[in-house]
């Protein structure tokens, strides 16, 4: 809950924001304001904790919403028709290539738009747990190589109708 509001959320404060700015025109994030984004968008979600996810992202901040859901939120935002298209895409490709790949893919569950806080549109994806597969967390390398390599070739796989992978984000005004 956040202290002074009398609403049912659970919120975890943060200790601190992103110490590297790696863009221009890069906003700070905080637990409140995306939880305040939740509530007034998806009220069903409203009693859900909000949680930042530490990660090596330089494109997105994650916080976790519940222990099933994460919140993506696009470092620099924009209101531009392209920049929500583009998160669209996002969504539409990762439930393609979600039946096509030998394992789990984030689902897709909603689309956020700007509000309060944050000037840009927002994703909502299925939390897979696990950890980030470094040279610690890795017990049998050798099985991540072949699963890696099985991903791969069914991602190569994919009929894509003609149509590019573009994995560059666009310059927004």
């Amino acid at each position: 809950m956040i202290p002074g509001r009398g609403d049912a959320r659970a919120v975890v404060p943060e200790r601190r924001h992103w110490p590297v700015r790696m863009h221009e025109g890069q906003v700070d994030l905080s637990t409140e304001v995306m939880a305040g984004l939740v509530t007034d968008q998806f009220p069903e979600w409203r009693d859900r904790a909000v949680v930042r996810v530490r990660s090596r992202g330089t494109v997105n901040a994650l916080f976790r919403l519940g222990a099933d859901l994460v919140l993506r939120f696009p470092l620099v935002p924009s209101r531009t028709t392209g920049h929500r298209a583009k998160l669209s895409n996002e969504q539409r490709h990762a439930r393609m290539i979600a039946t096509r790949v030998p394992v789990e893919v984030p689902k897709p569950v909603a689309l956020g738009e700007p509000g309060p806080g944050y000037d840009g549109p927002w994703s909502v994806y299925r939390w897979i747990e696990g950890a980030t597969a470094d040279g610690e967390a890795v017990a049998d390398q050798v099985r991540l190589a072949n699963d890696l390599a099985g991903f791969v070739r069914a991602l190569h796989a994919v009929d894509t109708d003609g149509r590019l992978w573009v994995a560059a984000w666009p310059t927004y005004p």
